[in-house]
């Protein structure tokens, strides 16, 4: 399966282009999945009709995908998230206060990262086109792999070895609670879930990101008489395996 990711500045276009591409590459024959990472959702307005959180026929070979974050905490962090939240109550904050503070930070950028894994995993599409919000920071996850690995590799499987050995014997006398093994599981398949996706999204052969900007009229006064306008512009046809 191909990923084809558009970025850009806010109100450059990033989701019409996406809703073209996706259009023309159905047209073409290849089974497409086009989604939205943008919490202010657009996607389902280029096409005219309501998308859900779960791929949307749109036209032959073509579905939609608008991605929300409470499915993706649901589906991917709840263990943690149910410990911490219950951590927080304990040291006296509210409720609504822990829910907030129990949620990753970045984790609406991450939720995009998680579904490209699911779907290159189930290879059921040709190309993947992803509608991303207006920031960089859904690139800028793609290292957390790499900065947790020294901690993965060499003090988690030591600490949640020795949070199962002290659980039993530390419950009747501390007000904290030990995370039981089922959030340290959570934590695990979190990483690896979003290891697997930075390898697709470093992989040339599978994704290219595309940049999309607006033109910009440039002057230039070089020429005599003063300044003059001048502009450059280029296209590209392009498939797939382009």
């Amino acid at each position: 399966m191909r990923v084809i990711l558009f970025t850009g500045k806010g109100g450059v276009g990033k989701t019409s282009i996406s809703a073209a591409t996706a259009l023309t590459l159905a047209e073409r024959g290849y089974r497409t999945l086009v989604i939205s990472t943008d919490p202010a959702h657009s996607l389902g307005d280029a096409f005219g009709l309501s998308l859900a959180n779960t791929p949307t026929p749109i036209v032959d070979n073509l579905e939609g995908h608008e991605v929300t974050v409470v499915e993706a905490l649901r589906e991917y962090w709840s263990e943690v998230k149910d410990y911490l939240v219950d951590l927080f109550r304990i040291q006296g904050m509210d409720d609504i206060s822990s829910e907030e503070m129990a949620i990753l930070p970045g984790f609406d950028e991450l939720a995009s990262i998680l579904y490209v894994d699911a779907y290159h995993q189930q290879d059921r599409y040709d190309v993947m086109v992803v509608d991303t919000a207006p920031t960089g920071a859904s690139l800028k996850l793609l290292s957390l792999p790499e900065m947790a690995q020294w901690y993965m590799q060499r003090m988690f499987k030591v600490n949640r070895a020795i949070a199962k050995i002290a659980r039993p014997l530390t419950k009747p006398f501390l007000k904290v609670p030990i995370p039981e093994d089922e959030v340290f599981a959570g934590v695990e398949r979190l990483y690896l879930t979003v290891d697997r996706a930075r390898k697709v999204l470093q992989d040339p052969e599978v994704t290219t990101v595309r940049l999309v900007t607006n033109a910009r009229r440039r002057w230039s006064s070089r020429r005599p008489g003063g300044p003059t306008p001048t502009s450059a512009s280029t296209g590209t046809r392009w498939t797939p395996s382009s």
